[in-house]
């Protein structure tokens, strides 16, 4: 491992210090595709990248210990079920798109 060191003003805005290696790759496939879906409903003019919704996720993450195990505690116990949003109750199977790596199109691009 480098010993090197990245500095980041203080008042710098977190967007403008993005991480070259920072990607969202190995989510699981239910919560990538609830990703998406919760960026198409808050999307109103212009492009919401994935990276850019799931740090303001982690920016509004808790700070105590205690909360984020809470947090951690629900992943780790989550079904598939948990994941989807507007799936009938009655379901059983959770049949997605492949996605290639990259960015989302829309239909609407």
């Amino acid at each position: 491992m480098s010993g090197s060191k990245r500095e980041y003003p203080l008042d710098k805005l977190l967007a403008e210090c993005r991480e070259t290696s920072a990607a969202i790759q190995h989510l699981p496939g239910p919560l990538s595709e609830r990703l998406d879906k919760l960026i198409d409903q808050i999307r109103t003019q212009g492009q919401i990248p994935r990276w850019e919704f799931v740090s303001a996720l982690i920016l509004a993450a808790p700070s105590d210990p205690a909360s984020s195990i809470e947090i951690l505690k629900r992943f780790r116990e989550a079904t598939v079920r948990d994941a989807v949003l507007g799936t009938p109750e009655d379901e059983k199977v959770l049949v997605l798109e492949t996605h290639r790596p990259g960015r989302r199109l829309r239909n609407n691009e």
